[in-house]
């Protein structure tokens, strides 16, 4: 999929990787966690990656589906910024900052299994990787 990077598409991202996420056998609140990790990264593109920008200012969102996970590859070609190098930091640490924004990353990272970052001539590359869950959590869940 590729939108524009303006906000006023992000509800399209939104609902198609929700409901992706549903189709592929994710519960519904890992399908909002994915949803929530996808909107934080192509909110973060669109308000602070193509600041100053001119040419392709647009947010490519794939979604490979695996045997056992799910990968979103948000793409843009916006200025070099990667998440991962980004301090992590606790939620009590942040609030205790008593800063307002600032946790698109902090979601990004708690909600996905795991967060990749490459910046190459195509621009960045950001994969979000969530599991499915296994037979064996799914019950250790259902049985606590």
């Amino acid at each position: 999929m590729c939108v524009p990077a303006q906000v006023e598409f992000l509800h399209l991202i939104r609902y198609v990787v929700r409901n992706a996420s549903k189709e592929f056998g994710f519960s519904e609140e890992d399908a909002a966690k994915i949803e929530m990790a996808a909107d934080e990264a192509c909110t973060n593109v669109m308000l602070h990656g193509y600041e100053d920008e001119s040419g392709d200012q647009s947010v490519y969102v794939k979604m490979q589906f695996g045997a056992d996970r799910m990968i979103l590859k948000i793409i843009d070609k916006a200025k070099a910024f990667s998440p991962i190098e980004r301090d992590t930091f606790t939620l009590a640490e942040h609030l205790k900052r008593g800063q307002r924004g600032g946790l698109g990353i902090y979601i990004m990272r708690s909600f996905m299994d795991e967060v990749n970052h490459e910046y190459g001539t195509d621009g960045n590359e950001l994969e979000l990787i969530k599991f499915l869950p296994t037979s064996e959590s799914q019950t250790a869940d259902a049985h606590p």
